[in-house]
């Protein structure tokens, strides 16, 4: 199943347990084939710089190829503008739609709020996680 998974999916999933951590395993298993951008990238490795994370440049960069790793980067030739109520999430828009994934997956409630974009469903780490079992127990 192809996702674009949210900076903050990945960022909670690798420093912290839980249900994006159960997320980010299924990426790096090949359960779930995610999708990236450079944009995303730079996101990524940009808030993994703050400095409430409190994380030296080689963790930075250890944890920025764990994410390179198990994602593929695709090149997003088309920019949108999608009325979302924060602008600076058309990347993750961008990305979705140039990959025709089946799922975005975020914990943003500006892009949670849309539900949906060109198709593309828009689900928070817990509803794909209750989506994914109730599926497999049919």
């Amino acid at each position: 199943m192809k996702v674009v998974i949210d900076t903050n999916v990945y960022v909670s999933g690798i420093l912290w347990n839980g249900n994006e951590s159960k997320i980010v395993d299924m990426c790096m298993d090949g359960i779930l084939e995610n999708h990236t951008s450079i944009d995303i990238l730079s996101e990524v490795e940009r808030v993994l710089s703050y400095g409430k994370f409190n994380l030296t440049h080689e963790e930075i960069d250890k944890l920025l190829k764990i994410y390179f790793y198990f994602s593929k980067l695709v090149s997003v030739r088309t920019k949108i503008d999608i009325k979302s109520r924060d602008p600076a999430d058309n990347k993750i828009l961008e990305c979705a739609i140039a990959s025709e994934v089946d799922y975005i997956i975020s914990g943003d409630q500006d892009i949670l709020s849309m539900k949906e974009a060109e198709g593309i469903k828009i689900v928070s780490s817990r509803d794909f996680l209750e989506m994914i079992r109730f599926h497999s127990s049919r």
